[in-house]
């Protein structure tokens, strides 16, 4: 339903020898399973959701009830407030760039 997903399973296997050696073997198999079966759909939570949309994985999703108040984090206090005042500033006046004509003559 939802698609498949691919669990790799590493094994590690050591060995000793009457001679005295030593013996290492790594292994590496790839198993295919859902990415969610049947019982852990049954057993998702109340305020959460499966959305599937085309062209897109499945997604596992929060639930958000539009008609209860919204949950604000409360704010630490950060002292008292302070006003900075500016002083206004004249700028200098703009002087107008030399026409072509001057500048060629």
């Amino acid at each position: 339903m939802l698609g498949d997903a691919t669990v790799v399973v590493e094994r590690k296997q050591e060995s000793f020898s009457m001679g005295g050696g030593w013996g290492t073997s790594k292994q590496q198999t790839k198993h295919r399973r859902p990415l969610l079966t049947a019982d852990e759909v049954m057993r998702l939570g109340e305020n959460e959701a499966l959305a599937r949309t085309s062209n897109q994985r499945p997604m596992r999703l929060a639930k958000v009830y539009h008609d209860n108040p919204p949950k604000t984090a409360r704010a630490a206090a950060s002292g008292q407030a302070r006003a900075l005042v500016f002083a206004p500033q004249m700028l200098p006046p703009i002087e107008e760039p030399p026409k072509l004509l001057e500048m060629i003559n």
